[in-house]
């Protein structure tokens, strides 16, 4: 199970400022979103929609050392990262990212970026995994709830019976479903990244969303790691168009394995 001493529940407000990001325009041109006659907000517009969003993330990310926490479980680790294990650690990391959208506005962009960097710039961080990966999904618009085994998305152990996987690492999640469209699409950078991203696009993000990475980094060395946050949303206006504004968050800090060892 994800546990640090460093981790904490408590979450931290994200500040919200207006951002301009070129290729959203390109997009909004290509799939001829532009003939519901959408605008940009002005100024006061823009800071009026940006008030009323909340996202948070937490004071503290969750990490798990995995090759330590294989050994203390006495699982065997899949080939391709038992050479690996004498230079590097594995960390998986979860990044929760609360949000809450007020009813008359619509979240349709998110892209949360993580940033990883070491003391050690001969020896390259990455994000060795990642979930969610890219996705195109029809969600039934009845709200339910999902049932997800991250484990068997995440591609570390293999050598251990599947139904072990999950109570070895503790992360059979079970989550109500908050998307109203029938689309959700999610692109994210993939393994071996940095930075790891996440690009959501949808008609109306109206659920929460957790990240997960793990990260390979030199071993007995903290990692530091930077989440970034950019955004759009949209609310009509009365006289019959749709106002749009971007904006990007106050960016958090992180470090893992701050002792060092």
């Amino acid at each position: 199970m994800i546990n640090n001493n460093a981790y904490s529940e408590e979450t931290v407000p994200l500040e919200l400022k207006p951002a301009e990001v070129p290729e959203w325009e390109e997009e909004d041109f290509s799939a001829a979103v532009l003939a519901e006659d959408l605008r940009f907000a002005n100024v006061s517009e823009a800071s009026e929609m940006l008030d009323e969003l909340s996202f948070r993330l937490p004071a503290d990310i969750a990490s798990q050392e995995l090759v330590e926490f294989a050994k203390q479980k006495k699982t065997p680790l899949d080939v391709s990262i038992i050479a690996d294990t004498s230079r590097f650690a594995f960390y998986l990391v979860m990044i929760p990212l609360n949000i809450v959208v007020p009813p008359h506005q619509r979240l349709v962009r998110l892209r949360l970026i993580l940033n990883m960097r070491s003391d050690q710039a001969n020896q390259p961080l990455v994000a060795w995994d990642m979930f969610p990966t890219d996705r195109v999904e029809q969600l039934d618009v009845k709200v339910g709830e999902f049932s997800l085994d991250i484990s068997k998305a995440l591609g570390f152990i293999f050598s251990a019976p599947a139904s072990s996987i999950s109570e070895l690492l503790g992360l059979k999640l079970q989550f109500p479903l908050g998307w109203k469209s029938t689309t959700a699409v999610i692109d994210a950078s993939g393994p071996m990244s940095n930075p790891a991203e996440w690009y959501i696009n949808d008609a109306s993000i109206t659920s929460s969303f957790i990240g997960y990475a793990i990260i390979r980094a030199p071993r007995g060395v903290p990692v530091t790691v930077t989440a970034d946050l950019l955004g759009e949303v949209r609310r009509s206006h009365p006289l019959g168009w749709l106002l749009k504004a971007r904006f990007q968050a106050m960016r958090r800090t992180y470090t893992i394995n701050r002792t060092g060892g």
